[in-house]
């Protein structure tokens, strides 16, 4: 009941019966909670649940007014500091150091393109961009190839074709990362490897791609195994568990029907799966 609360609360987006919902869900979950744990477990923190829909209402979904950002931002602050003297005084000249340099890079008219260009680079480079596709930025290094006859048939049953492929280990869109599994950390939650779709389906990447076309633009997207899944709890149905992998679907997602990256953990031989509430909310 919690789980699915939280996630529908911490959507990007969220319609007002999923509000009503969560009421539900969260008022259970505290009844139930007094029946297992004993009044005197109750504490102000399971109270407060009772008036999160209303919060959620007035001021939209948590990730909005949720400290999480805040707390991320102290990791940058720290970084500003480089030893144990004056710390404050480091943070706050960096800080502003920083702030002076894109400001006159934006506005100094003696700042040349190119100066203000590589200026912006270094501001803003959290990543070795490989290259840029659309609203996609290609990660690491790349290795040109011909598409194989069973890539070449996906691409025909979505409507692409290309001459030749570009693969790249990592691809940075809407402020998440999606790795290749050899590029990933094998059995982890958070490695990258898995995605949920604007068709509701949930997926784990093959290979990361730019179709390279002769008179078109290219095209950036994921060749992708699609899985076949169940949900089997009645109260947190956006938990999915994974069936057997042989109905898996090999296909092509291109990036604008990626939704959101996906988590997924491993209980005994099976993996349960589910997509991520919200992109802001994720340390890159």
């Amino acid at each position: 009941m919690f789980s699915r609360a939280t996630f529908l609360l911490t959507q990007e987006e969220i319609l007002p019966e999923e509000i009503n919902e969560a009421e539900d869900l969260l008022q259970n979950y505290v009844i139930l909670f007094e029946q297992y744990y004993g009044l005197d477990n109750m504490r102000i923190t399971v109270h407060l649940l009772l008036h999160f829909t209303d919060t959620v209402r007035a001021w939209g979904p948590c990730w909005v007014y949720s400290t999480y950002n805040f707390e991320s931002a102290n990791y940058t602050l720290m970084k500003s500091v480089n030893s144990a003297r004056s710390a404050a005084d480091q943070i706050v000249l960096r800080f502003l150091l920083k702030s002076y340099v894109r400001v006159a890079a934006m506005h100094e008219e003696l700042v040349s393109d190119r100066t203000r260009n590589h200026i912006f680079e270094i501001l803003e480079k959290k990543h070795r961009v490989a290259r840029k596709v659309g609203n996609a930025y290609l990660l690491g290094s790349s290795k040109e190839r011909q598409p194989t006859a069973e890539e070449t048939i996906v691409l025909q049953r979505e409507g692409q074709e290309c001459q030749r492929l570009c693969c790249y280990e990592r691809m940075l869109y809407r402020n998440s990362e999606y790795r290749v599994p050899e590029y990933g950390v094998e059995d982890a939650r958070t490695d990258n490897t898995s995605l949920y779709t604007w068709g509701d389906t949930i997926c784990t990447i093959v290979s990361v791609v730019v179709l390279e076309k002769e008179d078109e633009d290219p095209t950036c997207g994921l060749f992708v195994n699609e899985h076949t899944v169940v949900c089997p709890f009645t109260y947190a149905k956006h938990v999915c568990r994974k069936t057997n992998e042989d109905e898996d679907l090999f296909h092509f997602v291109p990036v604008p029907k990626i939704r959101s990256p996906a988590a997924k953990v491993r209980v005994g031989e099976s993996w349960y799966m589910t997509q991520i509430p919200n992109r802001h909310e994720i340390d890159l």
